[in-house]
């Protein structure tokens, strides 16, 4: 990226004021993005780290130290938020990898609750199958017994994969 800086301030077009010209900016945590903004002479600052502009940052202390000053704080608030930047984009990966995660183990455990219903149903057929028994209306009652065991299982684990499916579909695409 190219930045340009403004106009070095020479004395005939700097504003007359009895002030002091500090470039001094405040202590404060580098990963805040919440800090409010502050503004000192005409250069808007969000204090990215401390420290004074001139000979401590190795500053020529020339006639234009106003502008060596405004650019050396805009230079160290632009790191700071390329690192608020990068940090940020590195929690939103993390974020989007532990959602796939919880996607991925909820459908698994959709499916091992599937399987466990299945079993139960696969056991109720087996005792149906086992009994002996001449009358075809019992037999035929434990089928229809069995078959509503079924429906239901099927209904559970559809409602729940479609939840699940559903929810997938509806997270951010990156």
């Amino acid at each position: 990226m190219s930045w340009k800086l403004p106009p070095a301030r020479n004395a005939s077009n700097s504003p007359k004021s009895s002030r002091s010209r500090s470039c001094r900016r405040r202590p404060s945590s580098p990963t805040t993005m919440e800090e409010p903004m502050r503004y000192t002479d005409d250069v808007q600052t969000s204090s990215p780290s401390s420290g004074t502009c001139g000979p401590a940052m190795g500053l020529d202390m020339g006639p234009d130290t106003g502008t060596q000053c405004s650019a050396a704080s805009l230079q160290a608030q632009v790191n700071d938020m390329e690192t608020a930047l990068a940090r940020a984009l590195n929690d939103l990966a993390l974020i989007r990898r532990r959602a796939a995660l919880d996607v991925s183990n909820a459908h698994m455990t959709a499916i091992a609750d599937l399987g466990k219903a299945l079993l139960a149903f696969k056991d109720a057929i087996e005792a149906a199958i086992t009994v002996d028994t001449r009358d075809v209306n019992a037999l035929r009652a434990g089928l229809e017994l069995a078959l509503l065991q079924l429906i239901a299982v099927l209904e559970r684990s559809r409602r729940r994969i479609h939840e699940l499916d559903t929810a997938q579909q509806t997270r951010v695409q990156p």
